[in-house]
């Protein structure tokens, strides 16, 4: 009957009411329905009501194979990382960008697209509060999040940070064959990490101006670091890159 009255789908049976929707989708979710709790948590989050959102995504989620929900899992994300940028507490959860990115990669890897631009922004977040000598506290900035992120990127090391490439991957999938302001946003990040990261080999820190060519040379696969020979391109591999570099077609 929920599914009736939010749907429409049953012209001649149910009329279109979202109200009335909920109220059967509640009475259902009482009875330990799990669905049910989950179209009420995507009611609550598009109205904006973060705390019921919250609470029906946890009592779905409950026992739950998080993969199984990938719309919820990308509802909790959103709320952690703070999907309104001005909000500093979600309900009763504090803002978290680890939180963020644990619900954020399950929802993305399960092809959830409206989590892909926000699991990059994610992944860059942390890498900035965790290797660069920039404001550290990027939130609390007047700046959009897509300008708080390329101001802060050539304060970045790349030597130190894995999280870029995994980052650019996401970021390249969310504008895929979109239009729109938020992908030109993101389309300008996206041109920001690969210029900031042809400055500094990857491995050794050496910057491409004290070579002779004045040029580094790209990681083929994930076109996200650079390095100043094929020592340092091998070396940075065994440390970690290969664990760390995503191919994106």
């Amino acid at each position: 009957l929920g599914g009736m009255h939010h749907g429409g789908g049953y012209v001649e049976v149910a009329e279109k009411s979202a109200s009335i929707a909920e109220a059967f989708y509640e009475k259902a979710a009482n009875l330990g329905h799990k669905k049910s709790h989950e179209k009420l948590c995507m009611m609550a989050f598009e109205r904006n009501d973060n705390s019921k959102a919250i609470h029906h995504a946890t009592l779905a989620l409950n026992g739950e194979d998080w993969r199984d929900y990938p719309k919820l899992s990308m509802v909790l994300g959103h709320l952690f990382f703070g999907h309104d940028e001005a909000v500093r507490l979600v309900g009763d959860c504090k803002k978290s960008h680890y939180r963020a990115k644990h619900y954020l990669k399950f929802a993305s890897e399960a092809g959830c697209t409206p989590s892909f631009l926000t699991y990059a922004h994610c992944l860059m977040m942390i890498s900035i509060q965790q290797f660069s000598f920039h404001d550290k506290n990027l939130w609390d900035n007047d700046l959009p999040i897509h300008e708080a992120i390329i101001s802060a990127l050539p304060h970045i090391s790349f030597t130190r940070c894995s999280s870029i490439p995994k980052a650019l991957y996401w970021y390249r999938k969310a504008v895929a064959g979109r239009k729109g302001e938020v992908c030109d946003e993101a389309r300008a990040i996206i041109r920001s990490i690969e210029l900031a990261s042809q400055q500094q080999c990857a491995n050794c820190g050496k910057e491409a101006r004290a070579l002779p060519e004045k040029k580094l040379k790209n990681c083929i696969k994930c076109r996200a670091v650079c390095y100043c020979c094929k020592e340092c391109q091998v070396a940075d591999w065994k440390k970690g890159h290969k664990i760390d570099c995503v191919k994106y077609d």
